[in-house]
């Protein structure tokens, strides 16, 4: 099952480029963000500090999260809908539904994936700029020093894949 969702991610991968940008997009945001929470907690854990860095940095994450997710759920009804002949032909051939919906999370799960981990490595690499930009105005006190975050990959990577597979359901719906 995976190498068919493969092949097929391959062969339309221009149907799911706009799940791939905004995977990419908001994967490296998401992860830029926890990076520099993970930085921040390291540098002086429990203190003011981090503190107004959650806050601020939550409430931009929790933001483009929620475009994140209306952008991908709305890209992936239109594929889903540019799919209806192909659909079709494949329960007429005998396939179930439940495969097919599951051959188009897989494939929805693959594009947030790839975008996804492209779009942490950029955020890891624009860690120290965005460190050195919020402690030069002041937004963060010196201190916290950029290093890879593994949790703020993690974060950013994961969170991708979170929003993009229940945001199929829609669109498989109809089935």
């Amino acid at each position: 099952m995976l190498a068919l969702v493969l092949a097929s991610v391959r062969t339309r991968l221009w149907q799911y480029a706009g799940v791939l940008l905004v995977s990419f997009m908001s994967a490296g945001l998401l992860t830029l963000l926890a990076s520099v929470l993970d930085s921040v907690h390291r540098a002086d854990p429990g203190h003011g500090a981090e503190r107004a860095a959650q806050s601020l940095l939550g409430l931009v994450g929790g933001t483009s999260g929620f475009a994140a997710m209306l952008l991908v759920a709305n890209t992936l009804v239109l594929v889903a809908q540019q799919r209806r002949v192909e659909i079709g032909t494949l329960r007429v051939v005998g396939a179930t539904a439940s495969q097919i919906r599951a051959h188009i999370v897989g494939e929805a799960a693959v594009v947030a994936l790839l975008g996804g981990t492209a779009g942490g490595a950029v955020g890891s690499v624009a860690l120290g700029p965005a460190l050195r930009w919020l402690i030069g105005n002041g937004v963060l006190p010196a201190g916290p020093q950029a290093a890879f975050s593994p949790l703020g990959f993690a974060v950013g990577v994961l969170s991708t894949v979170v929003i993009a597979v229940p945001d199929c359901r829609p669109g498989s719906r109809r089935i």
